[in-house]
């Protein structure tokens, strides 16, 4: 009997340590993979010569997570977690670590940093969840351990950078449904570059392809070494305008939303 008394709670101590270690073990995991992917982003970005990276990938994985509290601000703070870590681990807006020249490559590229379910409990309490609550939450809430005392809106809305989405958060709907898994999404939109060069290159070619055409026309047909020399510069002028304008991009814009699997996946595609 005595043995089975003093068993009890040697066994509610092993649990309660396993539970611990077990929950201990997973977060690290997660702050590991969060690391390891902010690190692959720099390191992209400072791979980059000439405007194209030597790196192809950045080592990035989508979190999965199950939200159980019923607490109302403890769900926005777990949500709010999470588009931290998104928005940190890719260089809070400031880091461009893709590619200046990709041919005929899309504008914009995009990540889901986080799928968020929702256990029962929180289903049974609210069946959906106001995006107005939520803003009211990221707008009130400061940053931890941050030496400036800055919103979780601030940080990821209103830092004032010239390469930020500002003000973009979610709000074709006014509520989310606790039965649909929840998406983080970080987004850049890389703008294609017309500069000088590209204006100068394609004024040439234009040019030298109407003194070509005139000059054919006005000797009936016959095109001696001097205008055939025009065409050639005005093929390749053109010829070198349009492959500038389809690989060629400088600028961009960073984004950070939260949202439906359908809206997330709409804003990737359509947001510029």
């Amino acid at each position: 009997m005595r043995v089975i008394v003093v068993a009890i709670p040697v066994i509610i101590v092993a649990g309660i340590l396993f539970f611990a270690t077990t929950t201990i073990l997973q977060i690290g995991e997660d702050s590991v993979n969060r690391e390891a992917c902010r690190d692959s982003v720099l390191l992209k970005e400072r791979s980059k010569i000439l405007g194209n990276t030597l790196i192809d990938n950045v080592v990035c994985e989508t979190n999965l997570i199950e939200i159980k509290s019923t607490d109302k601000n403890e769900i926005y703070g777990e949500i709010t977690n999470e588009m931290y870590d998104c928005w940190y681990q890719f260089g809070e807006g400031k880091r461009d670590f893709l590619d200046n020249n990709d041919f005929m490559g899309s504008d914009e590229w995009c990540f889901v940093c986080s799928r968020i379910d929702f256990d029962e409990d929180v289903k049974d309490k609210y069946s959906e969840l106001s995006m107005g609550e939520f803003n009211d939450f990221l707008k009130t809430e400061n940053l931890p351990l941050s030496s400036e005392e800055i919103t979780f809106y601030e940080y990821f809305y209103g830092g004032g950078l010239p390469n930020q989405i500002g003000d973009n958060l979610q709000n074709s709907f006014s509520v989310f449904s606790t039965d649909e898994p929840l998406y983080v999404g970080f987004l850049i939109d890389k703008d294609r570059r017309y500069n000088a060069a590209f204006w100068t290159e394609l004024g040439v070619g234009v040019g030298s392809i109407v003194v070509c055409g005139a000059a054919i026309y006005g000797s009936g047909g016959i095109a001696t070494s001097l205008v055939a020399s025009l065409c050639a510069r005005g093929a390749i002028g053109v010829g070198s305008s349009i492959l500038m304008m389809s690989t060629v991009k400088e600028d961009y814009i960073a984004g950070l939303n939260i949202g439906s699997g359908d809206s997330i996946k709409e804003w990737c595609n359509e947001n510029r």
